[in-house]
């Protein structure tokens, strides 16, 4: 996606998403709701999303969301809508309803830069997020 949108000059956004206090989760719930709670994200980014997005599991409770022909504030808006749509939604499991909060980090591919560096500055907008108080979107501060 990176390649592509440096060569045809078209826009790219990455998402990188955290779920809060996760760890709690598979520790009060136990790891088969904590496993049932990641699918439950899963879909929630999905359905925040378009069929020619690219929603990863990252690692651990961590997912990204590429999203192609995608300009920062757009991104920004997606990022928010599947925030507030997990809020909004617990996680249904045998051992009961999860709620759930994400903070995520917005970053939009510039002229020229490697996937490594778009993905650097969507996690240090991540930790921003999370270090504001979490369930929150940040959107890279380099950019315009």
């Amino acid at each position: 996606e990176v390649e592509l949108a440096h060569r045809r000059q078209t826009p790219l956004t990455l998402v990188m998403t955290d779920i809060d206090w996760f760890r709690q989760v598979n520790t009060n719930y136990g790891h088969p709701a904590g496993d049932a709670a990641l699918r439950h994200v899963a879909e929630l980014l999905t359905a925040a999303s378009r069929s020619t997005d690219l929603a990863i599991r990252y690692g651990g409770e961590e997912l990204t969301l590429h999203l192609p022909d995608t300009g920062r504030d757009e991104g920004e808006a997606v990022a928010e809508r599947f925030r507030s749509l997990l809020e909004s939604t617990p996680a249904i499991t045998r051992a009961g309803a999860i709620p759930l909060t994400v903070s995520a980090g917005v970053a939009a591919l510039e002229p020229g830069e490697t996937l490594d560096s778009l993905v650097a500055r969507a996690d240090a907008a991540l930790y921003r997020a999370k270090n504001a108080g979490r369930n929150r979107v940040e959107v890279d501060e380099h950019q315009d």
